[in-house]
């Protein structure tokens, strides 16, 4: 993902901070994840981390349809 960002950053949205934006969204959504998870009971656990990584994976998806930086930090 870093090498990918990088070029898509500088390529569609904006260069180096738009980077960092996305990069910031994306440290924010996983603390988010971990206390999520971390508050499930554990046998609901696994589906809560399953849930997670498909969300993380349509994140990444979605990541090379956009052109602004808001709807990447999304």
């Amino acid at each position: 993902m870093l090498v990918g960002g990088a070029v898509l950053a500088d390529q569609r949205l904006g260069g180096a901070g738009s980077l960092g934006v996305v990069l910031s969204g994306f440290g924010a959504g996983s603390l988010t994840g971990s206390l999520t998870a971390g508050r499930r009971p554990p046998v609901r656990r696994g589906w809560t981390v399953a849930g997670g990584v498909a969300a993380v994976g349509a994140g990444m998806a979605g990541l090379a349809a956009v052109d602004h930086v808001v709807a990447a930090t999304a």
